[in-house]
């Protein structure tokens, strides 16, 4: 059951940021942004190498249990006898292969593993950061061009109203404050519409940057809000809240992290025990420069055992066990955020979905009001100052409900990230 619901809220958080209408090859479509920018990120770069850095581990911790071979040559002058000494030199190779080492090549080869899982997990977390910056963004872009076009309207009509005032000046019609009012609400209008294309423009700017893609984004839609994106009770938030925790990429990157760093500890706990390799080694061995050289073979069992090392073993354990402890504290720390995050994002979802509803009653509302002052006033029955005041709360009230709408879809675009379904493919609905 538990599993049903959570597949079917992280569903609803991802079909939430589909766009309405159809992707056209001309424009840059808003799931498609998301991809481009999840690859195109630098710091998803960053985090390949560390990846690479971390399977380059993993090889060298598998390779401690494989036979090693080394070329030697050396030559020396030491006692031969009990009365005499002389030259000797030697060139050949070693074969050594370790066959006792008390899990310590099994615990680095562990600790390999966990940094390979992390790392993996932080080019995810990486690729999600940089599509949630991407689809902000875009969002802010349509945004601003919902804006945009409703202070285009604001505009156009105190274009026609002052071209209207000044037709009935001349006739003595109309008052010279009256198209003064009209003239500045104009000038007002225009001033919000640069603002609101600078916003614009740089939204898109910032999408271009983040994808890589400087072509055109798709303006024929806006986002869908009508989906809920959140959970519908408190067990489904908790089930919502425990999927987060198992799915998200940086939650589990650090769980990985801690993983690694306590067989680190281990393993650093358990370098006072010997390693033992067996050891053949075939040689041309002669004595002094001018003699003949002889083979020789041998076969042995190396033992290490470390004695005295000036406390660097107890050092090395202390930090190894410092580093896993400071692991899980941050694991913690990470999930108690990514919990508190969810359910904090789930409340602003809800009240930004009832607000949604009511914002747009009020636009509607407003609509009529303003249409029905405009009767009012062609009847001579409402001045000009209170029609162009209705005409500014209808303004208000379409800009109200514009930020609203993206608003929601910011907080359904943070939940999927929260949960880890980012970059899972939308679905229209």
């Amino acid at each position: 059951m538990t599993g049903r619901v959570t597949s079917r809220l992280a569903s609803l958080a991802v079909a939430a940021l589909a766009t309405a209408a159809p992707v056209y090859a001309d424009c840059l479509a808003f799931a498609d942004a998301l991809s481009l920018a999840s690859s195109n990120d630098p710091s998803v770069r960053v985090a390949r190498a560390n990846l690479d850095n971390a399977e380059a581990g993993l090889q060298q911790a598998r390779s401690l249990r494989r036979p090693q071979l080394a070329a030697f040559g050396r030559t020396g002058i030491g006692d031969n006898g009990l009365v005499d000494s002389q030259i000797e030199n030697q060139i050949g190779v070693r074969l050594s292969q370790r066959v006792i080492d008390f899990g310590d090549s099994s615990l680095a080869r562990k600790a390999a593993r966990s940094d390979i899982a992390a790392q993996e997990n932080f080019v995810l977390d990486a690729k999600a950061a940089a599509a949630l910056d991407a689809g902000l963004s875009y969002i802010a872009w349509q945004e601003a061009l919902a804006q945009l076009r409703a202070t285009e309207e604001r505009v156009s009509y105190f274009s026609q109203q002052l071209e209207a005032i000044e037709s009935l000046l001349v006739q003595g019609g109309a008052t010279r404050l009256e198209q003064a009012e009209v003239a500045a609400e104009k000038a007002s209008a225009e001033a919000i519409r640069f603002e609101f294309e600078f916003r614009r423009d740089r939204a898109a700017t910032e999408v271009a940057l983040a994808t890589g893609d400087a072509g055109a984004l798709c303006d024929n839609a806006r986002l869908q809000v009508s989906n809920r994106a959140s959970a519908e009770s408190p067990e489904d938030l908790q089930d919502l809240v425990a999927s987060a925790v198992r799915q998200n990429p940086g939650l589990e990157a650090l769980r990985r992290t801690s993983d690694g760093l306590d067989a680190s500890a281990k393993r650093q706990a358990r370098e006072r025990l010997p390693i033992i390799d067996v050891v053949g080694i075939a040689s041309y061995a002669s004595e002094d420069f001018d003699g003949g050289f002889d083979l020789q073979t041998r076969v042995g069992v190396n033992v290490s055992v470390p004695i005295l090392t000036g406390s660097a073993l107890t050092a090395r354990r202390r930090q190894a066990s410092a580093q896993a402890a400071r692991a899980r504290g941050e694991l913690a720390v990470a999930r108690r955020n990514l919990q508190e995050d969810i359910q904090v994002t789930h409340r602003r979802t809800l009240l930004l979905e009832a607000q949604n509803a009511r914002q747009a009653d009020v636009a509607r509302l407003k609509t009529a009001q303003f249409d029905a002052a405009k009767i009012e006033y062609e009847q001579g029955l409402r001045t000009l100052p209170r029609l162009i005041e209705i005409r500014l709360e209808l303004e208000q009230a379409s800009l109200n409900s514009i930020a609203t709408e993206f608003n929601l879809a910011r907080e359904r675009l943070r939940l999927a990230a929260l949960t880890g379904q980012i970059l899972q493919a939308p679905n229209d609905s």
